[in-house]
């Protein structure tokens, strides 16, 4: 008798795991497309946003299918402006830490105010 004849519920999950640490998260596709892995709608909506506060970026992005688990950004630079993409990406992710924390404080604030009138 194998005593690892049962199925692991584990296994499957770590070999997800090994393949996302072994694969690149972020890989340059052109001089202004990226490809992210393991992201959605749910953080490119928010990155597209802060890029295009920018008044000199445009930026959008696309799922090749469904059943890909990856984004393709693409960040250019208006009237031939010539940067780096991670730079670019870098910046509006610092922006969004920076309303993240913004919300943070605010939050606490609230619920420290919320204590002491209860």
């Amino acid at each position: 008798m194998t005593l690892n004849s049962y199925t692991d519920p584990n296994r499957k999950s770590q070999k997800d795991y090994e393949l996302i640490k072994n694969t690149p998260r972020i890989t340059r596709l052109s001089s202004t497309t990226i490809r992210i892995a393991h992201e959605d709608h749910t953080l490119m909506n928010v990155v597209q946003y802060f890029l295009m506060q920018r008044p000199f970026i445009i930026a959008g992005y696309v799922i090749p299918h469904l059943s890909e688990d990856v984004v393709e950004l693409s960040i250019v630079g208006k009237d031939d402006m010539k940067g780096n993409v991670f730079d670019w990406l870098c910046d509006a992710l610092k922006d969004l830490e920076a309303m993240g924390g913004g919300m943070m404080e605010a939050m606490i604030e609230a619920e420290n105010e919320d204590r002491q009138r209860n």
